[in-house]
């Protein structure tokens, strides 16, 4: 990884920079309202940028499923879950924090794996 692909500002948290596809879903009051697809622009400790063709009001919830570059065993893909509160959003680019996570990327084929 090069410097470049780290992004620093007066947050004080690193982010990184990374473009992976991902689904989103709008939530409230614990119900999904809206579903949709775009992806990150960069992830850190304390929230994911990301891209997905429309503005989200300041305060919504989103679950975020971000396609993970690594495979598990070689063979399976993974996802890493991300429950957040959109913090900004000017258009098609949104940041939410990161409330939640699943505890790390989650094997998609899962008949693979049981638990």
């Amino acid at each position: 990884m090069t410097t470049d692909s780290i992004v620093s500002d007066r947050r004080g948290k690193s982010r990184f920079k990374i473009r992976r596809e991902l689904r989103y879903k709008l939530l409230r009051e614990g119900e999904v309202i809206e579903a949709g697809t775009g992806f990150t622009v960069d992830i850190g400790s304390g929230g994911v940028a990301f891209r997905s063709g429309r503005a989200f009001r300041v305060g919504e919830y989103v679950e975020l499923s971000i396609s993970w570059p690594v495979l598990l065993a070689e063979s399976c893909p993974m996802q890493l879950s991300v429950l957040g509160k959109v913090l900004r959003s000017d258009g098609q680019r949104s940041v939410c924090s990161v409330d939640s996570t699943s505890s790390g990327p989650k094997p998609v084929c899962r008949a693979m794996f049981r638990r």
